[in-house]
């Protein structure tokens, strides 16, 4: 069973895969073995993405894309019909 399918597990058997007690959690020689071996339990931060970057991934859609050249050449049309 992979990580991510502990969601299928009844809580006896999550504890039993886990090697914990559900009343009193984890022995603290437990607790510090597991440290050892996996590292602190929290999350990597990651790199944030710059305003930029984030407004121009807003137009990675084909049809965005098209859409915005259709914007263009209406306005170039337009500006070009209007001499």
């Amino acid at each position: 069973m992979s990580a991510n399918e502990f969601y299928r597990l009844s809580p006896q058997d999550a504890v039993g895969l886990l090697k914990t007690n559900i009343s009193s959690g984890l022995e603290e020689a437990e607790v510090q073995k597991r440290f050892l071996e996996s590292g602190p339990n929290e999350l990597k931060a990651s790199a944030k993405a710059s305003l930029w970057a984030l407004f121009f991934s807003q137009f990675k859609d084909i049809l965005i894309q098209i859409l915005l050249a259709g914007t263009v050449l209406s306005a170039f049309m337009g500006m070009r019909w209007r001499r």
